[in-house]
């Protein structure tokens, strides 16, 4: 895996933190996965929240895991790649890694009002997607440079 990411007008910055978060099913629903788009569901508002809920807790301990909260300096990048058996269009990758996003930015923005900490143009967002064949390997990585 390349631990460098350079960006235009700016030196080559090292990965300060990476992460990859498996693709797992939420407990007693056969098809409520984690990480799908949000764009097109229709369901009970307390089974989203639960997903939700899930997605920021494994988000926020996975990069806890590596590093205390409000550690990393800004300006910094977040990419966010999505593995999965098929691509999303754009706006389905969006909706997909909304939450992620969210938690990612309350970890490096902590104790913010929920909502608050991704509007910070410090951080530059970007959303990936590859295509792997054993569904065994769905999941997030999560790289902040």
């Amino acid at each position: 895996m390349n631990n460098t990411a350079s960006e235009p007008n700016s030196p080559i910055k090292k990965c300060q933190i990476e992460i990859f978060i498996q693709q797992r099913l939420l407990p007693g629903k056969a098809n409520d996965k984690l990480f799908n788009s949000e764009a097109n569901k229709s369901e009970h508002w307390t089974r989203r929240s639960k997903r939700i809920t899930a997605q920021h807790k494994l988000v926020w301990y996975g990069l806890s895991a590596k590093q205390p909260p409000g550690s990393i300096e800004l300006p910094c990048s977040v990419v966010i790649t999505r593995y999965g058996t098929k691509l999303y269009d754009d706006d389905n990758l969006i909706a997909a890694m909304k939450h992620v996003r969210d938690a990612i930015a309350n970890f490096l923005k902590p104790g913010l009002a929920k909502g608050q900490a991704d509007d910070d143009k410090r951080i530059k967002w970007t959303c990936l997607q590859s295509t792997i064949k054993d569904k065994s390997q769905h999941g997030i990585r999560i790289e902040i440079y």
